[in-house]
């Protein structure tokens, strides 16, 4: 919420806003999470050449740093968010500008006391920013996507990468 996680909602509303996440992809397909980033291999074989983006992306991660809006200025964490299911996070430290729909509760995982949180310090652990309230069965969907246990970028890759067409902020006072 922007009254717990001011830095960390603002930041994706801007990059939304900005239009950066169009054109980037799902790509991990971890147990506890999926992730979307705009940091791709353009030349994985989970890309084809129908899904290469025009010119004006082909450095999605680019667009994200002239915009200086590719991560948090600092980590922020809010004991009102911890990282149940289906609630979105960025991920790393400093965190972003990759975000992750958690598939369970990985609030031991990503929170305060998180493995990579060898201090257990709340501005350690990674935001958890927004909460998936529509759309399950196309997350679900997502979830069920195969991944490439052979895979030299990880085991949890999938087999093929799902494209982020528009990212869109929708005003609850319209229909949509």
């Amino acid at each position: 919420s922007l009254k717990h996680m001011p830095h960390s909602v603002e930041l994706f509303l801007d990059q939304v806003h900005s239009g950066l996440w169009d054109g980037t992809y799902f790509v991990r397909n971890a147990p506890h999470i999926l992730q979307a980033t705009p940091k791709v291999d353009l030349s994985s074989p989970t890309i084809s050449d129908v899904d290469q983006p025009e010119d004006s992306f082909l450095d999605p991660y680019q667009r994200f740093q002239d915009a200086d809006l590719n991560h948090v200025r600092f980590q922020e964490y809010h004991h009102h968010h911890p990282h149940d299911k289906w609630t979105v996070g960025f991920a790393g430290q400093p965190g972003g500008p990759s975000f992750y729909i958690n598939k369970e509760d990985n609030t031991e995982v990503h929170g305060p006391k998180g493995p990579s949180n060898e201090r257990g310090r709340w501005d350690d652990a990674e935001p958890c920013f927004a909460r998936v309230v529509d759309g399950f069965e196309a997350v679900r969907w997502m979830a069920a996507m195969p991944v490439n246990r052979s895979n030299k970028e990880g085991a949890d890759r999938m087999w093929r990468y799902l494209k982020i067409k528009k990212v869109r902020i929708l005003n609850d006072d319209k229909d949509w």
